[in-house]
């Protein structure tokens, strides 16, 4: 090791987006200037060009429908042009699926990168890569939350055909930066040999700008806000000295942003975040930046060490919550969430079932016909009245539903109708109480339709009105835990402007998770209703999807097999544009703003609500 060993020279590029003229014209130029000769260029964010993804997570809630344009690749791919010198790139599907055929049989046998053309190559295996001396860590693909959590093969047959990465893909990069690390002292290197050089993505890590000195923009946030967890946690534990992405992915915020370098909980060397700005950006925000790393493996330890004076804490060591603060709470609630086994509890014998059931039942009134109101004495059910649990949130009480507010909802009204019994869905319960429940879920739909709702929006200056449909979904799994499954219906109220796009926003889901919906035309009452889902489902478990037309969508899910658990959230909050709320945890409230809410939506449904009739 040296002091005055040779740097690797670098260029770093944003989402490149089908431009590579423009890439490799402004890379050629500074590869010829006094700053180069460079030894290479690595491309982060989205590579290829044009909105053949065919997902949901546009910024305007459907499928973009700009037509592929890779053709300025086409020359370097045949040979009439040359990339002026070797370029890298993590991020090929689905945009590129025509230029990297074969790729997931060449994936499957370990290679570590594809060439797509001359002196250009796909990084497409997760892991550390030894570029030109310097270990690189590469996490190809965007996050998708709904994709990474469901570890099914279905699932990840999916992903992988989206460009996503997976918990598997992370698990193997994780393993490979450590596994490739050579001891101290070792051959391919001295005690410095495990340190990642770089780190590259194609998604922001949420919250890196935390712990920051310098002013922050809103766009800067924006976009660490719309970044992944995941992605975070990475960088935390692999601890580069450099991480490096592109534009944050399903953010409108494109931005150049360069941290101050933050401190590492066990390394002793800094590290130094990257955001890049796509090329030819109207904004002329900057997309191309360039370092000069001497590999860590050969660095004097002393010089690796090195702290900046401006150098922060970490922004991924967070310190607890306080105790109390809704964060705790969300916490505390999510660790609950965590143990309700829904996977693997899910069956049980009948006898035992009934002689549980039958030992939980308590008769009290309340409200309405005494002879028709059930309560449920089972603590661990957060739908049973009779608990006493979050009883704020009610908006209003018949004789055998009630409708409540979501308690972390993806908009303000989204509320939920729910029969006082405990009964496991809408499809098996009692007939009186399923028509009393489509009765309320009509009333909501005039309530919303009228621009009601505890948050309508506001009218437009076009003179537009307010009104809005609704999207209704019900999860019915046979869970043991809790008693079993207390149905509950949400109902989400969604913008005319956006609920055209619900069915397909809901069909592009189920495509990306390998499955079909079958669809029942809408039904003209409950029992219709009960009757068609009977039908499809017979007494096992499924998900319905109301369309704001009327129409159900239905997956009949069998026995053992996975279903998102999260997944009207999940399609809602992007066919919403609001994907930072489908995690629940993440929308909890104070109990005064609940409260709040619950009496905002009694008020504006008071003239719909099926007990003033």
């Amino acid at each position: 090791m040296a002091d005055d060993a040779k740097p690797v020279k670098v260029l770093i590029a944003g989402d490149v987006e089908g431009n590579f003229d423009d890439l490799f014209k402004r890379v050629g130029a500074v590869n010829d200037s006094q700053a180069g000769p460079f030894d290479l260029c690595v491309c982060v964010g989205r590579f290829f060009g044009g909105g053949v993804e065919d997902d949901a997570g546009s910024a305007d809630g459907g499928a973009s429908t700009a037509k592929p344009n890779n053709d300025e690749l086409r020359p370097y791919v045949d040979g009439t042009s040359a990339a002026p010198m070797p370029t890298y790139f993590v991020d090929a599907l689905p945009r590129g699926r025509e230029f990297v055929k074969g790729e997931t049989s060449a994936a499957q046998k370990g290679a570590d990168s594809i060439e797509v053309a001359p002196n250009v190559r796909w990084l497409c295996r997760p892991g550390v890569h030894d570029l030109h001396g310097l270990r690189v860590a590469v996490l190809p693909g965007k996050y998708n939350k709904m994709a990474f959590e469901d570890a099914s093969a279905m699932a990840a047959s999916a992903a992988a055909a989206e460009g996503e990465f997976t918990m598997d893909d992370v698990s193997k990069l994780r393993a490979s930066a450590f596994r490739d690390a050579a001891p101290p002292g070792g051959a391919n290197g001295g005690e410095n040999a495990d340190a990642i050089d770089l780190f590259l993505t194609t998604s922001w890590p949420k919250g890196v700008e935390l712990r920051s000195r310098d002013a922050t923009t809103p766009d800067v946030v924006a976009a660490s806000a719309a970044g992944s967890a995941v992605v975070a946690d990475l960088a935390r534990d692999l601890q580069p000295r450099y991480h490096a992405c592109g534009a944050a992915v399903g953010c409108p915020s494109k931005v150049f942003y360069a941290r101050e370098p933050y401190k590492n909980q066990r390394a002793m060397h800094v590290t130094r975040f990257l955001a890049l700005a796509p090329v030819r950006n109207d904004a002329k925000h900057k997309w191309l930046h360039a370092l000069g790393l001497v590999p860590a493996r050969v660095m004097p330890p002393s010089s690796l060490r090195v702290q900046p004076p401006d150098a922060t804490r970490s922004p991924y060591d967070a310190p607890p919550p306080p105790p109390g603060s809704m964060a705790a709470k969300g916490a505390a609630l999510a660790a609950q969430d965590a143990a309700f086994d829904h996977a693997s509890l899910r069956w049980e014998e009948p006898k035992a079932k009934r002689a549980r059931l039958a030992a939980n039942i308590d008769r009290r009134p309340l409200q309405g016909d005494t002879d028709k109101t059930v309560y449920v004495r089972n603590l661990g059910c957060w739908f049973c009245l009779s608990n006493e649990k979050d009883t704020h949130l009610v908006a209003s009480i018949a004789s055998e539903s009630f409708v409540s507010m979501d308690k972390a909802g993806v908009v303000a009204d989204h509320c939920q109708i729910v029969p006082i019994e405990h009964a496991p869905s809408f499809a098996a319960m009692a007939p009186s109480a399923a028509e009393e429940m489509w009765r309320y879920l009509d009333a909501l739909r005039k309530c919303f339709a009228a621009g009601g709702g505890g948050d309508p929006p506001s009218g437009g200056e076009d003179g537009t009105d307010n009104g809005r449909d609704v999207v209704v979904f019900e999860r019915h799994l046979a869970l043991r835990s809790k008693g079993g499954n207390h149905c509950h219906v949400n109902v989400v109220p969604v913008p005319r402007a956006r609920s055209g796009k619900a069915k397909k926003i809901f069909e592009q889901a189920a495509k990306k998770l390998n499955f079909e919906w079958c669809s029942i035309p809408k039904p003209e009452s409950a029992m219709d209703a009960q009757a068609a889902l009977l039908e499809h489902v017979g007494d096992g478990e499924y998900y319905a999807v109301h369309l704001p037309d009327g129409s159900i969508l239905v997956r009949k899910i069998g026995r053992g097999e996975p279903h998102w658990m999260s997944f009207g959230r999940e399609v809602l909050g992007h066919l919403l544009g609001c994907p930072e709320r489908t995690s629940w945890q993440e929308c909890l409230e104070t109990e005064e703003r609940e409260t709040a809410r619950a009496a905002a939506m009694k008020a504006s449904f008071e003239k719909f609500d099926i007990m003033q009739e």
